[in-house]
């Protein structure tokens, strides 16, 4: 374990240097640089100013080497700053990121705690009517688009009903309590729904397939109880699955929902990408993207540990 642990991790090492090389240069070759818009905001900004301008962000130097001295600071902590919001990068990230995490995991934790018995329930009885009845509603989360169904949301219980604020944090309000979480219903509603299908239909699919297998014939041949069954035998092995589309999920935990977060004027990590990439915000804009790189390899390397704490037969190589 120990050994396969070390491997992976300079394994990410290295696709995290190979990640934000192809991110950096992707950036850099976007037209508008931060000097260019500085002198669309300026037209009387002189070439004296430009050049000199250019030397202070290293934009007079070669991709490549400005790629290095940014890896370079990286490594030692330094991100820069952002352009857009004169702030250091990381002070940007933390509560952008905080944000996020409030809606991702809240949405996450409800759609695995819907999906979970209502595929293990579908799964026992195939093509009965419960299993087209959940079958039907998890099609239709996975058929509604987001942003639809977000705007249905603040149509009808915040303009209409008046129950529910249509969008923000609620921090200009000092809202606590019960009074910020008004603020997370609706985004946290629109999340769950949007993934809880596929959720629905991965546990179903597995545990249909794992309730063929021949030890499950064997421990219901032993007098073992249905719940039993399911519960000591089958779900076990049916998380395999799951734990794999929660490893690749694991990274947008972190990266934030652009839609619903711009929907709902919510400040995460989704808008500050966006906003940054839109804006050439390199430093911000960079940030970012390998703040979510880093968080979905981890994300696979927990999923790979999953599978060995799920199924000690699994051989980690």
């Amino acid at each position: 374990m120990r050994r396969f642990i070390f491997n992976r991790l300079w394994q990410t090492a290295l696709v995290m240097v190979l990640v934000s090389f192809g991110a950096y240069v992707l950036i850099g070759l976007m037209p508008g640089d931060p000097i260019d818009l500085m002198i669309t905001a300026n037209p009387a900004i002189t070439s004296a100013d430009v050049a000199r301008l250019k030397g202070l962000y290293g934009l007079d130097q070669p991709l490549m080497l400005r790629w290095l001295h940014w890896l370079w600071a990286a490594i030692n902590g330094d991100f820069g700053y952002s352009r857009l919001f004169t702030q250091p990068v990381t002070t940007l990230i933390g509560p952008a990121l905080v944000n996020s995490l409030k809606l991702m995991l809240a949405s996450w934790a409800l759609s695995l705690a819907i999906a979970l018995p209502a595929g293990i329930y579908a799964a026992l009885k195939p093509q009965s009517f419960r299993d087209y009845a959940i079958n039907l509603a998890a099609f239709a989360g996975v058929s509604i688009p987001p942003f639809w169904l977000g705007l249905v949301a603040i149509l009808v219980f915040a303009v209409t009903l008046h129950w529910l604020p249509a969008g923000g944090t609620g921090q200009l309000d000092n809202a606590s309590g019960w009074g910020g979480l008004r603020y997370m219903i609706l985004p946290v509603a629109t999340l769950t729904i949007a993934s809880v299908g596929s959720h629905i239909r991965f546990v179903r699919g597995s545990m249909i397939e794992v309730m063929r297998q021949d030890f499950i014939r064997t421990a219901r041949a032993k007098g073992l109880s249905e719940r039993g069954v399911v519960i000591r035998h089958a779900l076990r092995n049916g998380m395999m699955p799951v734990v794999t589309l929660l490893g690749l999920e694991f990274g947008s935990l972190f990266s934030g929902a652009l839609i619903t977060e711009t929907l709902f004027s919510w400040p995460g990590m989704g808008r500050l990408i966006y906003n940054a990439v839109i804006g050439s915000d390199y430093n911000l804009a960079m940030a970012g993207l390998m703040l979510a790189t880093l968080v979905t390899l981890i994300g696979n390397l927990l999923a790979d540990i999953g599978y060995k704490l799920l199924d000690p037969r699994v051989k980690l190589s």
